[in-house]
């Protein structure tokens, strides 16, 4: 991958628009440093999360499902670290984009819904968006306290069953 500029890299920046415009169906992909212009960490940089929380001790299925309250811990902090943030120029680019016509969608590794917010419709959250679509009271309930706490946020069999929870795991379950 290259980042190009426009001053330093006019050739590559001239061969990415060509190839933009000659493209059939435009998508865009997009992870973590889309968001850091919006004020949020990627998780691996110093201060991210995961150099406060192990991602195997914190953030697999195996401890959601066996540890939710650990679990939960991590989702906390990520969720803390989401509030208040506002999508940038980049989310508002790839929205024009897409509401032009030029771009068909997008691709995240994102959770914290800033495409979304900028006005992009066409969104596929590759890390899944059921954790930030809860009822906003109770996700913001959930944050400060945890499931099954005196919050009213899900109980862990409730935030299952409820249907806002789906794995590929669980699928056939």
């Amino acid at each position: 991958m290259k980042t190009i500029t426009p001053k330093t890299d006019e050739t590559h920046l001239a061969e990415a628009v060509a190839v933009f415009r000659s493209a059939l169906s435009a998508a865009a992909l997009t992870g973590a440093g889309i968001s850091v212009g919006s004020g949020i960490a990627d998780f691996r940089s110093p201060g991210g999360v995961w150099t406060v929380f192990a991602p195997d001790e914190y953030a697999t299925l195996d401890v959601f499902l066996r540890h939710p309250a650990k679990a939960w811990q991590l989702y906390r902090e990520i969720g803390k670290s989401l509030i208040g943030k506002k999508p940038n120029c980049a989310h508002e680019v790839l929205a024009d984009l897409e509401t032009s016509g030029l771009l068909k969608g997008l691709v995240t590794q994102n959770v914290d819904n800033l495409h979304q917010a900028a006005g992009s419709r066409n969104v596929l959250e590759i890390h899944g968006d059921d954790f930030l679509s809860l009822a906003p009271r109770q996700f913001v309930e959930a944050l400060e306290k945890g499931p099954g706490e005196e919050s009213g946020a899900l109980a862990d069999d409730q935030f299952f069953s409820s249907g806002r929870y789906h794995s590929f795991s669980r699928a056939g379950a």
